[in-house]
């Protein structure tokens, strides 16, 4: 979140800073713990896919702008987002 944070400020623009405001603004939504756990690896899948989604979707944008740096790092991102979802993926199976 602070490197995302970071490039959010290199706009000149302010990030938030409080998890309320994180927590009305997102698409994932947070879970009980009374989850059983594989019903719980199921959930971080899913959130898995909507980050990868929503990141891929940002990487076309900020690309068609020519922000290279922040398009380099949402890749990396994106790759390491997908190496998880495929080792938990794994693990279900």
């Amino acid at each position: 979140m602070d490197l995302i944070a970071e490039r959010i400020r290199v706009f000149g623009m302010t990030p938030f800073s409080l998890i309320r405001e994180y927590l009305e603004n997102a698409e994932i939504k947070e879970v009980g713990t009374d989850v059983p756990s594989d019903e719980m690896v199921k959930e971080v899948l899913r959130d898995f896919e909507i980050l990868a989604e929503n990141m891929n979707e940002c990487a076309e944008r900020v690309a068609d702008l020519g922000d290279s740096a922040t398009e380099d790092m949402l890749i990396a991102m994106i790759k390491s987002i997908e190496l998880h979802h495929w080792m938990l993926t794994s693990f279900l199976k």
